[in-house]
């Protein structure tokens, strides 16, 4: 799953951890042969540099407005919450076969992709690329553009991005007990409409998203494209997509609303969030 924005798509490699942790919480082997497949689409590494993330900005947040960020992430909003909430709203959202699926994810072309996505974007020669005439081809910015858009990959960044951005804030002790200045209130208002602008956040972020595929795709042959974007275009496709990214969704607005809770009880209710 191309997620495209370089600044969250930072892959760990430790699944393997978050597995041995959510064993106990998912103990039977097709619920953990689930958990693998959703690790194979890229999400769960994402979900599991959320301390890296949020970190970064509840450090951009606290220079701006010269406070001291928290020094831990609050309970709640953490790779193993959002993971096993994950794991449950895709187990109830989705209720077809995932038989075709895992025989996708298993096939080689998917593999390649996979190793394709791992890829860090070097800048100049992304700039490099976006004049060229591959990247200008009809037919392949058209495929492109389906597979992100099948993929759901604009929303997914922008599920993701105003979730961290908004425990950033919170983090940022850019919002404190007491405070009542013009600047605090910004940054409170701030927290409070960060996750309700998800559909513009998408729309904003799926140019560079598809720039960014189509960089990162840039050896792949038309016929290779045309059959990732048969698979994401079909019904197995489309509704495994669907169920991921709405289950996504359920995960983090639980988180957020766990964070809310804590910052609220932690600022002894000062705050109308």
């Amino acid at each position: 799953m191309a997620i495209g924005n370089k600044n969250y798509t930072k892959i760990t490699g430790a699944f393997a951890a978050l597995l041995m942790v959510t064993s106990s919480l998912h103990s039977s082997e097709a619920q953990n042969g689930r958990l693998r497949l959703l690790e194979q689409t890229g999400i769960t590494s994402q979900i599991n540099s959320l301390t890296e993330l949020i970190d970064e900005s509840s450090q951009t947040h606290a220079t701006r407005c010269q406070s001291r960020p928290a020094s831990k992430i609050i309970t709640g909003f953490n790779a193993e919450s959002v993971l096993h909430d994950l794991l449950s709203a895709f187990n109830l959202n989705h209720t077809q076969s995932l038989e075709p699926i895992e025989r996708w994810y298993k096939s080689p072309l998917a593999k390649k992709i996979q190793s394709t996505e791992k890829e860090t974007i070097d800048n100049s020669l992304l700039t490099d690329f976006l004049k060229s005439e591959k990247y200008k081809h009809p037919h392949r910015q058209h495929l492109i553009s389906k597979i992100v858009d099948n993929i759901q990959a604009p929303r997914f960044i922008a599920i993701l991005g105003t979730e961290v951005e908004y425990a950033g804030i919170v983090h940022s002790g850019c919002i404190e007990s007491g405070k009542t200045t013009e600047k605090f209130n910004r940054e409170q208002i701030t927290a409070d409409i960060t996750r309700k602008d998800k559909d513009l956040i998408a729309m904003l972020v799926r140019g560079e998203i598809i720039a960014e595929t189509a960089y990162l795709y840039r050896n792949f042959n038309n016929e290779e494209l045309e059959r990732y974007e048969a698979f994401t275009s079909s019904k197995t496709g489309s509704q495994f997509y669907a169920s991921l990214i709405d289950a996504l969704q359920t995960s983090f607005k639980l988180a957020g609303d766990r964070l809310t809770k804590s910052a609220v009880s932690d600022l002894h209710g000062s705050l109308d969030f």
